[in-house]
């Protein structure tokens, strides 16, 4: 190929894949849109392959582009194994020998709104200015099996999620909306109520995917009288946007997926819809755990319970029982110490596989 292309250069395109908008992709990257659009043009160039086709109407892969996506795809997941070799924690002789300002190694979900994380970055940079945050964006499952071994020193998940031995401090609620074909009669109205969506087939994952979430669903679905015929949920996202924009069927998701658009999709709020929603909390080793959780704080490293604050208020969310940042502790139960009707409950106990795009990877 004669011009050697950087990882980084494969992160960029996958962003701009995913969100079809430059802007947007430059948001969730943590940069500005001209060198963005630069790197993709360089790509481009380097490959000697049309990846974009720009116009008024927007973005959209070429059939290039998406063969290529498939690739990069599989080379980044490949990088991000390599990646976890860094993250083990070092003998103390080395960490106390190492240089530099402290580092907090944060996790984030994909379920996190990515037009949001720039603000977050910003917002902990002015906090604490002495402490480098190195960023790791992960599925949830993911991100709390590292946190239990201490390769990071927090992360923001989607709850329901099992997160045994871990405190864990909810933030705010992502309220689901209804994504529905562009054609469909009810994408005229503002809100739509969920029963009204009775007869169109719901796209909608296994329960083995995700047991918590899936019964905290389902007990809202059974109180509204909500059954729909269900087809199975595609893995990637925008698959799913693909099949609900050709009329297959409808999908419920996060509010914060909304910024991936796609021609023919339409995004509804959700009215009498029982309060569904993916929550976002903050995990973190629980000091009990002796003194491998207390290392894992660090000198110089920011309050849990700071933390907590910080990224809700520069988040804007909110959720019920949050507001103070107080740490709560999984109970045997497997709900929060006094949740609501509404909120989805915080399963305790070994970790289970759960969705990365569409809402259901919490």
């Amino acid at each position: 190929m004669g011009v050697q292309i950087k990882l980084q250069q494969w992160r960029y395109f996958v962003a701009v894949a995913e969100t079809l908008n430059f802007r947007l992709a430059a948001q969730q990257l943590f940069i500005t849109q001209p060198p963005l659009t630069r790197q993709i043009q360089a790509l481009e160039a380097a490959l000697g392959l049309t990846l974009f086709e720009r116009n008024r109407q927007g973005v959209r892969l070429t059939d290039a582009g998406q063969t290529v996506l498939e690739q990069a795809r599989s080379l980044l997941q490949a990088a991000q194994a390599l990646q976890t070799l860094e993250a083990l924690p070092r003998p103390v002789s080395d960490a106390g020998a190492a240089a530099g300002p402290p580092r907090l190694r944060l996790g984030l979900t994909s379920v996190v709104d990515a037009g949001g994380l720039a603000d977050l970055q910003a917002a902990f940079q002015k906090r604490w200015p002495g402490c480098e945050v190195q960023m790791v964006r992960d599925r949830s499952t993911s991100l709390v099996r590292r946190v239990s071994r201490g390769e990071l020193e927090a992360a923001l998940i989607g709850l329901p999620a099992r997160t045994e031995g871990l405190e864990l401090t909810p933030l705010w609620a992502d309220p689901l909306m209804a994504c529905l074909p562009a054609t469909h009669p009810l994408a005229r109205q503002r809100t739509v109520a969920l029963t009204a969506l009775q007869d169109r087939p719901l796209f909608w994952f296994k329960r083995s995917l995700n047991p918590s979430f899936y019964d905290y669903c389902e007990q809202v679905f059974n109180r509204l009288g909500y059954q729909p015929p269900r087809l199975p949920e595609p893995a990637e996202h925008h698959v799913l946007l693909a099949q609900v924009a050709a009329g297959q069927g409808v999908a419920l998701v996060p509010r914060s997926m909304r910024a991936l658009r796609r021609q023919g999709v339409v995004y509804r709020v959700l009215r009498d819809a029982g309060g569904l929603s993916v929550q976002i909390g903050l995990v973190w080793r629980a000091r009990k755990a002796g003194p491998p959780a207390e290392a894992a704080a660090g000198p110089g490293l920011p309050d849990m319970a700071a933390l907590a604050q910080c990224a809700r208020e520069a988040m804007g969310g909110r959720s019920p029982g949050a507001e103070t940042g107080t740490p709560q502790t999984a109970s045997a139960t497997g709900r929060l110490d006094g949740p609501g009707q509404s909120r989805p409950p915080v399963a305790n106990g070994p970790d289970r596989n759960h969705r990365t795009r569409p809402g259901r990877e919490t």
